[in-house]
């Protein structure tokens, strides 16, 4: 079998054109060389267009190791040579690794960034007066400023108060010290060894009397404190 090729014109064996899809029985319409120059002009003449369209022109005369070695490098945004002085650091990780750079935009075009990303975030001089008068109403009018009135005009009431929370607390923290002696007390009697006690099973009289005996253990203690000092 044979067939003209679309490009050359010439009648050529079936082997030489390429297969489009073996189900159909389809082969290309241009034999092997010719498709093979086709694509390769097509894939230039595109590169071309591609690079005329989003290629950026810049001031590059030198190639990444020559400005290395002439100190000075091309900013993104400007695209202008400048020495490396004029550029800040950056760090960078990957894996593990530390590695210290220089940013690819120069200081100048970087301050001018973050000036006009700024420029309608900056609080304006009405702004800062609002909350300066809102602040000072705040703090006469807050919750904190009402306690410290109160506090100041009641000091007899907020003593009393305090006193009586106080005492409270000593009675709780004394009633479950209490507790805990009575439970190691009786545990340790050879009678009540594998018994479930409850301090409802102590009577009142059993609790105020070891309640009397931590008072006194307790003011002894004291006493002998002052003693050593003294």
């Amino acid at each position: 079998m044979e067939k003209t090729c679309k490009d050359c014109k010439e009648v050529k064996g079936i082997d030489c054109f390429a297969w489009v899809s073996h189900k159909r029985n389809l082969r290309q319409p241009r034999c092997k060389p010719c498709h093979i120059l086709r694509n390769g002009a097509y894939q230039k003449a595109y590169s071309a267009m591609y690079h005329k369209k989003n290629y950026r022109p810049s001031g590059r005369s030198l190639n990444k190791k020559q400005q290395e070695i002439a100190g000075e490098k091309v900013c993104i945004t400007c695209n202008i040579l400048k020495p490396f002085s004029l550029y800040s650091l950056s760090t960078t990780r990957y894996k593990g690794v530390k590695k210290i750079s220089l940013r690819n935009q120069c200081t100048e075009c970087i301050n001018k960034h973050v000036r006009e990303y700024l420029k309608d975030k900056r609080p304006t001089i009405e702004f800062k007066a609002r909350y300066k008068i809102y602040s000072a109403k705040y703090r006469k009018s807050s919750g904190c400023a009402a306690s410290k009135r109160w506090k100041n005009n009641n000091r007899e009431k907020l003593r009393i108060c305090t006193n009586k929370r106080d005492a409270e607390r000593r009675l709780y923290l004394l009633d479950t010290y209490v507790k805990q002696s009575l439970y190691a007390t009786f545990k340790k009697t050879n009678d009540c060894k594998g018994l479930d006690i409850k301090f409802s099973d102590f009577t009142p009289e059993i609790i105020d009397a070891q309640r009397k005996n931590l008072i006194l253990k307790r003011k002894i203690k004291a006493y002998e404190k002052d003693k050593n000092k003294d």
